[in-house]
């Protein structure tokens, strides 16, 4: 058996004949290619979807390469949606897919532009993002699979006007509480910023003397990236060190850790001891 025949082997097996020779006129959005986008993208182009519009509006971060199997080092501040089609493309020559590195909010993704798709497929990483596409999809009565990831937990939900619930039948709570990694890495929003420096900042410099450790085991459980987190170990110590310094109260400690007689941080000194252990703040 050729290869092109064994690669539908299968999907023809599981689907029937008769649906699995529709796959190849389907036309697919696959809105987000990272995490779950990933996996998608080539779970459809080696089953035989053979039109693939996907989008997305990020580009490649190192931190993304130990779960975002569809890119590379060398790829990394490249947009995600290009690279991941030319990766994928070479899964299954039969299938298109056309990249866009855009926002799905824009104006130009109206009612009509979502109309031309028999399928959507959400994969993605904010209730905003995804209330919006559900949105186009009941009002354009196209199909749409949701999905989304919280550490090892997933959850999967297809949604058909008039048929099933949609994303926002149920009112989804507002979270009181943020990946750790997100909050002390890599903010997004205001409220990200605003719980860093009220949880973490202000504790990390003048509070109790908390090294964070049982917090990050516990991301570090629930699956967020390990570098990430390594990197947050090395920046509570650096926090430690200020701490201590300005609680330093007679010369013997000041000298300990090369700080002005009588045991006084200045900010200057403060700044340096972060710089030096944390690579993310820079002069």
């Amino acid at each position: 058996m050729s290869t092109a025949q064994g690669r539908g082997t299968h999907a023809k097996a599981i689907l029937g004949p008769e649906l699995y020779a529709k796959l190849a006129d389907t036309h697919v959005l696959l809105v987000g290619a990272g995490g779950i986008g990933c996996e998608l993208l080539k779970n459809i182009v080696l089953t035989g979807f053979g039109k693939i519009t996907l989008l997305d509006l990020d580009t490649i971060d190192l931190s993304n390469l130990n779960r975002q199997f569809l890119f590379r080092k060398k790829d990394v501040k490249q947009s995600k949606a290009l690279v991941a089609a030319q990766t994928a493309s070479a899964f299954n020559p039969n299938v298109k897919i056309l990249p866009i590195h855009d926002n799905i909010k824009e104006p130009q993704y109206d009612i009509p532009w979502f109309q031309q798709f028999d399928l959507v497929l959400n994969a993605l990483d904010n209730l905003d993002a995804r209330r919006h596409v559900n949105r186009m999809c009941m009002a354009g009565n196209v199909p749409l699979v949701e999905s989304g990831t919280a550490g090892y937990l997933g959850q999967v939900q297809p949604l058909l006007k008039d048929k099933t619930e949609c994303f926002d039948c149920i009112p989804k709570p507002t979270p009181k509480t943020f990946p750790v990694c997100t909050i002390r890495s890599t903010p997004s929003q205001p409220i990200h910023c605003i719980v860093w420096s009220k949880t973490y900042l202000m504790g990390q410099l003048f509070g109790e003397d908390e090294d964070a450790t049982g917090e990050l085991d516990a991301a570090e459980k629930e699956g967020e990236n390990a570098q990430e987190i390594a990197a947050l170990r090395k920046e509570a110590t650096a926090f430690k060190i200020v701490r201590d310094a300005l609680r330093s109260k007679n010369s013997e400690d000041a000298a300990g850790i090369g700080l002005p007689e009588g045991g006084i941080v200045s900010a200057s000194v403060s700044y340096e001891i972060l710089i030096f252990f944390v690579p993310g703040i820079r002069r």
